[in-house]
């Protein structure tokens, strides 16, 4: 397996480049140029902190690492019509790291 520093054009699992609890795969990311994702890797790599629950119908607030509590970023949760209740982190790219197979 091999660990670098994560490049927004490679595909993966990104991992907490403090502790390396895996965080997010690279094919949850909402927007392929940015560090936007729909949802973690699992219901317990990260922990949502809310701020605020009312403005502007959406709720948002910090998203830590769940094994470190190291800061990641933010997350909002918003209702999009017919397309249901959608989740987005943003994530500070610097935090992450690729873990990519060692292929031979």
């Amino acid at each position: 397996m091999i660990i670098e520093k994560w490049n927004v054009h490679q595909s993966g699992i990104l991992i907490c480049a403090t502790c390396q609890n895996e965080l997010f795969s690279t094919d949850a990311r909402y927007d392929k140029r940015q560090t936007i994702f729909h949802k973690p890797i699992s219901a317990n790599s990260v922990v949502e902190i809310k701020e605020n629950t009312e403005l502007n119908n959406y709720e948002n607030g910090k998203v830590l690492c769940q094994s470190c509590e190291s800061l990641l970023g933010t997350y909002w949760v918003r209702e999009w019509g017919i397309a249901g209740v959608m989740s987005f982190y943003r994530v500070n790219p610097n935090l992450l790291w690729l873990k990519q197979k060692d292929y031979e």
